[in-house]
């Protein structure tokens, strides 16, 4: 199975126009500081599959994307240096595979710092991603940016916003 017939040029223009298109901030566009995001499949937005935290969101984006590595061939991400971001890069490359989809990113809240997950708010994500959805907690850094695995069946959630 091959995962791209475009060359890395056209794949970067892809991607460069995918995230322009497929990233949602759920907060508004303005808010600063450190960015809580989710990536999903476009045909289950809900279905979240990856939680992470970043200052730059669409940067962090365009890194995912890049780090898929999606015009090489169908292959196991071997250059992925932690083994456990290997499923994510996997999943990426699958999703690609089908159809040339790429995974939704969604901002889903902003905290002023690492420490402010630990607030009501970081909280209730935590319950959001971490119980509802099967993925990480944000509770501590080392649970911040896993991969859950589409195996379990999970049911859809919503956000509290204030």
């Amino acid at each position: 199975m091959i995962v791209s017939s475009l060359n890395r040029i056209q794949v970067g223009q892809k991607v460069r126009r995918h995230i322009r298109e497929q990233l949602y901030h759920e907060i508004g566009m303005s808010a600063h500081g450190i960015a809580i995001y989710t990536l999903s499949d476009p045909r289950s937005i809900r279905d979240v599959r990856y939680v992470g935290q970043t200052s730059s969101p669409a940067r962090r984006f365009l890194q995912h994307l890049n780090t898929a590595k999606l015009w090489l061939p169908d292959d196991v991400p071997w250059w992925v240096k932690s083994p456990k971001l290997r499923p994510l890069y996997t999943w990426i490359r699958e999703l690609y595979t089908d159809e040339h989809r790429l995974p939704v990113m969604v901002v889903s809240a902003c905290v002023d710092s690492v420490k402010r997950r630990e607030s009501p708010s970081g909280r209730r994500l935590s319950n959001v991603y971490g119980n509802g959805c099967g993925c990480s907690t944000l509770k501590g850094r080392s649970s911040v940016g896993r991969f859950r695995s589409s195996k379990r069946a999970v049911a859809p959630t919503v956000l509290e916003h204030r």
